[in-house]
C-alpha cells in the first residue's frame, strides 16, 4: 500500500496553528483569572512570536489625552528601545505606531533605514538592528482608538498575507484585553468615589 507523505508545508502549517491555539488559549487564561493589562498583553505578544518566526512584537497603549503612546507591552524588544519609545507623540511621522494612530490604519515601514517616518526614532531602531516594523491600530467597536499592535523584524521585508492576518487577530483580542482592563478600573474608582 502507497502512502503519501504530508507535504512540509502542510506540517509546518498545521504546528503553527496548534501553536497559535495554545497562545490564544493562555491569554485568555490570563484574561479570566484577571492577571495585570502588561502580562495578559505579554502572553499574547509571545504567543504572536511564536507563531511567526523572527518576529519581535510591541503592543502600545495610547494614553488619556489621546497624544502619547507607551508601551504596553514588549517582551523581547532591548528595554533602552522601548524607554526611547515610550511616551512619542502621535503624528504624521511618529514611526509606525505613533503614525498609525493618528492616520487609523496599518502603516508598513519595510526599511526604517530610508522611510521618513522614522527619522527621529531611526538611529535608536538601527542601533539595536530593527530594520523593517509594520504597526495596525487597535480600534474599538466604538470608535475609540486604544493602541498599536506592531511587529519588528531584523531584516528590511513587507508583511505577507498570513502575518497581517495574524497581526489582525491579535488586535482584536488585545482590544477586548485593554476594554476590559480599564472598566474594571473604571468601576474601581466610581467605587471607591462612592465610598468616599
Amino acid at each position: 500500500m502507497n502512502s503519501t507523505p504530508f507535504p512540509t508545508s502542510l506540517i509546518v502549517e498545521a504546528s503553527r496553528a496548534i501553536s497559535r491555539y495554545a497562545g490564544h488559549q493562555r491569554v485568555l487564561e490570563a484574561m479570566a483569572v484577571r492577571l495585570p493589562l502588561k502580562q495578559v498583553l505579554s502572553r499574547l505578544a509571545l504567543s504572536i512570536e511564536d507563531s511567526a518566526p523572527g518576529a519581535l512584537c510591541a503592543i502600545m497603549l495610547l494614553d488619556d489625552s489621546a497624544t502619547k503612546i507607551s508601551t504596553g507591552a514588549a517582551p523581547n524588544l532591548p528595554a533602552e528601545f522601548n524607554d526611547a519609545v515610550s511616551g512619542v507623540m502621535v503624528g504624521a511621522a511618529a514611526g509606525s505606531c505613533g503614525t498609525a494612530i493618528w492616520r487609523r490604519e496599518r502603516v508598513i515601514v519595510p526599511d526604517i533605514a530610508t522611510d521618513p517616518l522614522w527619522v527621529n526614532y531611526r538611529d535608536i531602531a538601527l542601533a539595536h538592528n530593527l530594520v523593517a516594523c509594520w504597526s495596525t491600530p487597535i480600534i474599538a467597536c466604538d470608535g475609540a482608538i486604544l493602541g498599536s499592535f506592531a511587529i519588528y523584524y531584523k531584516t528590511a521585508r513587507e508583511p505577507q498575507l498570513a502575518e497581517i492576518t495574524l497581526v489582525e487577530e491579535a488586535v482584536d483580542v488585545a482590544c477586548v484585553a485593554i476594554r476590559q482592563e480599564r472598566s474594571e478600573s473604571s468601576l474601581r474608582a466610581s467605587e471607591a468615589h462612592y465610598r468616599a
